[in-house]
C-alpha cells in the first residue's frame, strides 16, 4: 500500500517561499486467511501409468517419426557417405568375423601426404617459437660472476676471438662421427675390412672398446642357416606363463619335443586355442631325440604299434592353452634370430648360423570348464616322421634362395 504524504521543507529559501520535496512511502500489509481443515481425508486415485513401456517401445518411436518429419533435406546416409568398396567384398560377408577383419586397420600405417605433415606436429611445436633456450654466440659470460672454478684471464672480447671460437666449435662438430657423413662412411668401410681381411693377411682378433686387457679367444663368421630353414617365414617363440609339468629336481626331457595343436582356429588369430602334448614317458622322449639326431624317416625306433600294425610315437594331451596377449608379429623378420654356433667338424663349416624369428607368443593354461568337450581333441596322438612334400620343399627353397642372394 503506497501513499504520498505532504512533503516537508528542509530549509526556507531566501525569497520566503517554502520548497516542497515529494517522497514515496511504501508499506505492506499481510492478510491471514485461516481455512478450516477438510471434513474428510484426501482420497488417492489409482491411475495406470505405463509411460516407461510406451515411450521405449518401437511403435512409439515409429509414430513419432511419422508425426514429426524432418524439416531438412538430407540424403539416405545423413550427409556422411561411407564408401565401403575399397575394403573389398569381405565387408559384406554374412560372417561377422570376416567382415570385422576386412574393416580392421592395416598393420602398416599409410604414408602421410607431405601437405598433412604440418598437422601432425607435437603440441610443444605449436605457437610462437621460443628463443629462451637458444644459445647466443655473440655474448660472453661475465667472468666475475661465473660459478666455475677456473681463474679469470680478463681477455678482451674482440671480433677476432669470436671468429676463432666459432671456428673451433665448427671443427669439433665436424669431427663428431655421429654427424659427419664422411666419418660414418669410413667406419662402415673399416667394418667390412675387419670382417673380410685381404688375402694373405691374418685377421687380428678385436679388442674390447673399454677394457684393453681383454682379448677375444675365438671368432665365428655369421651366416644364414640354410640347412635348417623351416617351412614358412621363420621360427616362432612360444613362452608359457606357468610350468606345464610338476616341479622336480630334474628337468623333464619331453619338454624339448612338446607339440602344440591348434583348435577353434576360425576367426581372429588372437582367439586361437591350443592343446599341449608331451611324449608319453621318458623312453618315448629318448627315442624321439634319436630320431631328430639321425634325421631318419624310416619305421625303425618307434616305441608303439597299433592293432593295425602302424608304428608311431605316443604323445598324451596335458592341457589346453590360450593367448595371454595377441601374438606379436615381427615387422622386421631379422630383428630377433635363432643363433647356433658350430665348430669346424669335417664337412660342416665353422660359423654362427642364424634363422629368422617372425612371431612371439605368450600362452596361459585354460580352465577345464572353458574347454569345449566337442572340440577337446584326442587325449592321445600318434606321431610319425615323414619326408617333405614337393610343395613344402619348394617354399623352403624359395626362402633359402632369398637368403643366399643376401650373401
Amino acid at each position: 500500500m503506497a501513499s504520498r504524504p505532504a512533503s516537508s521543507s528542509g530549509g526556507r529559501p531566501s525569497g520566503g517561499q517554502e520548497r516542497k520535496y515529494h517522497q514515496d512511502f511504501i508499506t505492506r500489509i499481510r492478510y491471514q486467511n485461516h481455512l478450516p481443515a477438510p471434513p474428510q481425508p484426501p482420497k488417492l486415485l489409482e491411475i495406470p501409468n505405463n509411460a516407461a513401456i510406451e515411450y521405449t517401445s518401437a511403435n512409439f518411436a515409429s509414430r513419432l517419426v511419422r508425426e514429426q518429419p524432418l524439416n531438412v533435406e538430407v540424403d539416405s546416409e545423413l550427409g556422411m557417405p561411407l564408401d565401403l568398396l575399397p575394403f573389398g567384398p569381405d565387408v559384406f560377408s554374412p560372417n561377422l568375423t570376416t567382415a570385422h577383419n576386412a574393416l580392421r586397420a592395416p598393420e602398416a600405417p599409410p604414408k602421410v601426404h607431405p601437405h598433412d605433415q604440418t598437422l601432425l606436429r607435437p603440441i610443444s611445436a605449436l605457437g610462437k617459437p621460443s628463443h629462451a633456450k637458444a644459445g647466443v654466440s655473440f655474448l660472453r659470460r661475465t667472468e666475475y660472476i661465473s660459478n666455475e672454478g677456473h681463474r679469470s684471464t680478463f681477455q678482451s672480447t674482440t671480433s677476432r676471438e669470436l671468429i676463432d671460437n666459432i671456428t673451433k666449435h665448427a671443427k669439433r662438430t665436424i669431427k663428431n662421427p655421429t654427424n659427419d657423413p664422411v666419418a660414418m662412411l669410413q667406419a662402415v668401410i673399416k667394418g667390412f675390412d675387419v670382417a673380410n681381411p685381404p688375402a694373405g693377411k691374418t685377421w687380428a682378433l678385436p679388442k674390447h672398446p673399454s677394457k684393453s686387457h681383454l682379448r677375444a679367444v675365438n671368432s665365428w663368421p655369421v651366416l644364414p642357416d640354410l640347412d635348417a630353414h623351416p617351412d614358412g617365414l621363420g621360427y616362432v617363440i612360444v613362452k608359457l606363463s606357468t610350468n606345464p609339468v610338476a616341479t622336480s629336481n630334474s628337468r623333464d626331457p619331453g619338454l624339448d619335443f612338446a607339440l602344440l595343436r591348434p583348435w577353434n582356429d576360425e576367426g581372429a588369430a588372437e582367439d586361437y586355442k591350443f592343446h599341449y602334448y608331451l611324449p608319453d614317458g621318458e623312453s618315448v622322449s629318448r627315442a624321439v631325440k634319436r630320431k631328430y639326431e639321425d634325421v631318419d624317416t624310416s619305421n625303425d625306433d618307434y616305441t608303439h604299434t597299433s592293432a593295425e600294425g602302424r608304428k608311431f610315437y605316443r604323445f598324451k594331451r596335458l592341457r589346453a592353452y590360450e593367448y595371454v596377449v595377441p601374438p606379436e608379429v615381427m615387422k622386421d623378420t631379422y630383428r630377433e634370430v635363432v643363433l647356433v654356433i658350430r665348430g669346424e667338424d669335417g664337412e660342416k663349416q665353422k660359423g654362427a648360423f642364424f634363422s629368422p624369428i617372425f612371431q612371439r607368443n605368450i600362452l596361459r593354461p585354460m580352465r577345464t570348464r572353458d574347454v569345449d568337450e566337442d572340440e577337446a581333441g584326442a587325449d592321445v596322438v600318434e606321431v610319425k616322421f615323414r619326408d617333405l612334400l614337393p610343395e613344402e620343399d619348394e617354399r623352403i627353397q624359395e626362402q633359402v634362395g632369398l637368403l643366399a642372394e643376401g650373401e
